[in-house]
This record gives C-alpha cells, structure tokens and sequence, in this order.
C-alpha cells in the first residue's frame, strides 16, 4: 500500500510540475506574443513618425522653395520695372531732369505734368498717406520716380509694361490711343537697348 501511496505521490508530483511548467510555458508564450505585437505596433509607429518626420522635412523643404522662387520674381519684377522706368525717362526727357517743356507745362526726366501732380496727391490722399508732392518735386528725379510709382502702384499694379508706358503718355484711356503706340515703341526700343548693352 505504501508503495501505491508513493507512486500516486509522486504522480501528483510531476502532475503538479508539469501543469506548473505547462502554465508557466503559456505564460511566458503568451508575454512573447504580446511582446512580438509591441515590437510591431513600435515598429508601426515608428514607421509613422518617420512618414511625417519626412513630410515635415518636405513641407520645410517647399517652403524655403516658395520664398526662393518669391524672391526671384520679385528681383525679375523690380529689374524689369527699373527698366521700364530708365527706358521712359529717356524718351521724356533723355535723362534730363531739368527738361522742361513751356506747352505742356511739363517737367523733369519724366515730363510730370501739373493734372499728374494733383492725382498723385490724390491717389496719397485716398490711401490715407501724409505725404504729398508740390510742382517743385518734379524737378527731382527720385521724387518724379517716387511720384511714378504712386502713380503706378494705384492704376497699375499689374498692368503690362506697354499699359504703363502708353498710359502714363496718353493718359488713362492711353492704351486705346493709336498715338501712344509711337511713344511704346520707343520705350520697347530703349528698353532693348539697355539689355543689349548689359
């Protein structure tokens, strides 16, 4: 009988060992898995944080472009403007800024007119500016390019080189005025001229 009792002792005994190891076993497989799904949640995440660490650097990256390719146009423009504004006051005034003409009561090197006076200082006053020009400013080239400019920047913001030049000659409806297209094309030929001789 003892024997009997020893060998269902020891039966239980590995029963308990092996049903200990069995849950044991289960227990740490399933913390592997469990381990093995982190791993591939981390690495998921991981993965996605290294998406929009890219897109961030990207969008960055297309901004500085943005201001690169602003920055241009913005030189292109204000040469492109220099060049109109040289080009005119050439054909006004070749660049005289004493030029002065007794029957259009124009002057300067961009032969400003007294009516082109006063919508200047118009344009200034709508835009709530302090500053105005007086008949004597136009005698002073910075000041007739400063004028030209107002001028320009109210009526002309985004107008063509040509409705620029044809209206400043002809007046608002100048661009429909056959006669200004004499003045354009000297304009055009001086604006040439000074790429030429770049």
């Amino acid at each position: 009988m003892d024997s009997y009792n020893t060998n269902a002792s020891n039966f239980l005994f590995c029963l308990t060992v092996f049903t200990v190891a069995c849950i044991g076993l289960g227990y740490v497989l399933q913390k592997n898995q469990t381990i093995d799904r982190l791993t591939s949640d981390n690495k998921a995440l991981i993965s996605h944080i290294n998406s929009l660490l890219e897109l961030d650097s990207l969008y960055k990256e297309k901004k500085v472009l943005e201001r690169r390719i602003e920055d241009t146009i913005k030189k292109r423009l204000s040469v492109k403007e220099v060049n109109l504004i040289n080009a005119m006051i050439q054909v006004e005034s070749e660049g005289n800024n004493s030029a002065y003409c007794a029957a259009e009561e124009a002057v300067g090197c961009l032969q400003i007119r007294p009516i082109m006076l006063r919508e200047v200082n118009r344009i200034l006053e709508i835009c709530n500016k302090a500053e105005r020009y007086t008949l004597e400013d136009r005698w002073s080239r910075n000041k007739s390019i400063e004028m030209f400019n107002v001028w320009k920047g109210f009526h002309h913001k985004d107008s063509s080189s040509e409705k620029i030049a044809r209206n400043w000659n002809g007046g608002p409806t100048g661009i429909n005025n056959p006669r200004t297209v004499r003045y354009w094309n000297k304009v055009k030929k001086e604006i040439k001229y000074s790429y030429a001789s770049r």
